[in-house]
């Protein structure tokens, strides 16, 4: 009987002993960690293009992107390579980004600054100051404000350019497809579907496209980081000053259509969210059908719209959660987990 009992203490100790070490196991895994993160650089996968070859107006399209942030923690630059891309200053409620080096280019408009006004972290409201260079004695200064409507649960809605609802795309090329309608959103409260205008450089028509979405849950990659990357391929980090990025140049060397490019201002700021604060999940494919016409009145009276083509784009993500690394949509980020307190 005795010896029974000591089988037995023997046996419970064993059970606790290996529930022990499986609950280490586990705590090394960061199963669906909402810590906060901090983005350290960028670099764009494949990046293979001779930046010479593009004009010196555009030298600050380059391969690697660098965020600098101040004692406090908070961003402070943006450098593409060497050169200044970005300077950020704080006036509380507000944080003003200026775009330093496209003033200095011979462009016929460009992003001069964006203020970005938010309440608890949530974004309001952007305004952005746009210059466009002129051969008359001044040139001509517009202000925007991208407005983000949200549904009465809170879910976005829309991020549109406020004030020109018949012309969602400006004059500029630097403002791809500004205007995201959400349409639906899946049972993971994450969109599936929405709608973008959007045109071509060598094509003078309007385009519109309905996109649709899936998502992995990509329970290894932090929350927040995932959220980050979610809102850049969802259309919805409309923050102004943006890289055209060069990771979807296909065959004929064409820059993506897309408006992708955001992300180098939304990447510096993952305390701020317009999609959601974190998300469980990360988009893993996009279906891009196009549509030439149906944008307005002027340019469709009746408001029709012809079908163009159907583009499928694939999100395969590898992350090495011991180097803090995340490839994804031909980008490779260096992130880092910051302490709360700091940051506050």
């Amino acid at each position: 009987m005795k010896k029974i009992k000591i089988q037995y203490i023997f046996f419970v100790l064993m059970l606790l002993m290996m529930g022990a070490c499986k609950k280490d196991v586990k705590s090394d895994i960061s199963k669906n960690d909402d810590r906060d993160i901090r983005v350290l650089k960028v670099q764009y996968l494949g990046h293979d293009y001779d930046a010479s070859a593009f004009g010196e107006n555009q030298l600050m399209y380059t391969k690697e992107c660098t965020y600098h942030y101040d004692s406090d923690g908070h961003l402070s630059y943006i450098m593409n390579d060497d050169i200044l891309r970005a300077q950020v200053e704080y006036n509380n409620d507000q944080i003003k980004v200026t775009n330093g080096i496209e003033q200095n280019q011979i462009f016929s408009s460009y992003w001069d600054n964006s203020i970005i006004k938010s309440r608890d972290n949530k974004i309001d409201n952007i305004m952005v100051t746009t210059l466009h260079l002129s051969i008359e004695p001044q040139n001509i200064i517009t202000q925007d404000g991208i407005d983000i409507s949200r549904k009465s649960d809170g879910k976005l809605k829309s991020v549109l350019l406020e004030g020109t609802p018949d012309v969602p795309v400006t004059s500029s090329p630097l403002y791809y497809g500004l205007a995201t309608e959400i349409l639906s959103y899946n049972d993971n409260g994450l969109p599936d579907k929405l709608e973008t205008p959007f045109f071509y450089w060598s094509d003078p028509d309007y385009y519109t496209a309905d996109f649709t979405f899936q998502y992995n849950r990509a329970e290894d990659v932090p929350m927040k980081l995932k959220r980050l990357v979610n809102e850049e391929l969802l259309f919805s980090n409309r923050y102004g000053i943006t890289n055209f990025d060069l990771h979807f140049i296909d065959s004929t060397r064409n820059f993506s259509q897309l408006g992708e490019g955001n992300w180098l201002i939304s990447f510096g700021f993952p305390q701020l969210y317009i999609l959601e604060e974190k998300s469980e999940y990360l988009v893993s494919k996009r279906t891009s059908t196009k549509y030439k016409g149906g944008i307005n009145e002027n340019s469709d009276p009746d408001g029709s719209k012809e079908y163009f083509k159907t583009i499928v784009h694939d999100f395969p993500y590898i992350h090495n959660p011991k180097e803090k690394t995340l490839e994804i949509a031909g980008l490779k980020i260096w992130y880092e987990y910051v302490d709360n307190d700091k940051n506050q």
